[in-house]
């Protein structure tokens, strides 16, 4: 449980997760030599942010279904860890 703010207010955290993919197939082949060719999304709240190329006309920073990034293979995820944010918060309770 993640503190938010001051006065003994709590309420669960939003765990943040990086997705890494495979860019390509030779990475079955290098990953465990620690090198190949990756991309990577981090998730929060059930969506997922990443930066690249898209079907859009535009480039940058964009949103899609976690572990679903387009032209590439989900591979693993990491945690890392959780921060005090959460768009739909529970009720809090003072302690």
């Amino acid at each position: 449980m993640a503190v938010a703010g001051g006065g003994g207010r709590r309420f669960r955290g939003s765990e943040v997760l990086v997705h890494v993919y495979d860019l390509t197939p030779m990475n079955q082949y290098v990953w465990d030599f620690g090198v190949g060719a990756f991309h990577s999304g981090v998730e929060v709240q059930g969506t997922e942010y990443t930066y690249g190329g898209h079907q859009s006309s535009s480039s940058g920073v964009f949103t899609h279904s976690p572990k679903a990034a387009p032209s590439a293979a989900y591979r693993t995820s990491i945690s890392m860890g959780e921060v005090p944010l959460n768009l739909n918060p529970e009720p809090y309770h003072e302690d």
